[in-house]
């Protein structure tokens, strides 16, 4: 009784257990600025309900024609390798970490720092 128990527990563990996740979206973005380390990204085609590095910034929303720079449509990338940190360069990645937006910024719609791990030139 106990082998038929132990066998129905572990299918039902590996059944639920097993789900793959979709795929990564391909974050495309333009380097804005960069100071030492940290590179200013406006990301192209921005969607805070499919990056969510992205905020959800009202006056963007309201007005779509805005060309500003805000949390709504870029990042800092902390971590960008030296070769791709040149001012217009256009990246891609898919693998990141958001690290949310800095203590220090009083703003409440500051872009948030994120670190990439497959960073590659367009």
């Amino acid at each position: 009784m106990k082998l038929i128990f132990w066998g129905i527990f572990v299918t039902v563990i590996i059944a639920t257990g097993c789900k793959k996740s979709g795929p990564s979206a391909i974050v495309e973005g333009t380097i804005i600025q960069v100071n030492t380390t940290v590179a200013f990204v406006k990301i192209h085609n921005a969607d805070p309900e499919q990056y969510s590095f992205l905020c959800n910034d009202p006056a963007v929303s309201v007005d779509p024609s805005i060309t500003g720079n805000s949390c709504a449509n870029a990042v800092f990338i902390l971590n960008l390798p030296e070769h791709l940190a040149v001012e217009g360069k256009q990246i891609r990645f898919t693998r990141f970490k958001d690290k949310g937006p800095r203590p220090i910024w009083s703003y409440a719609f500051a872009a948030h720092d994120i670190l990439v791990y497959d960073a590659k030139e367009l």
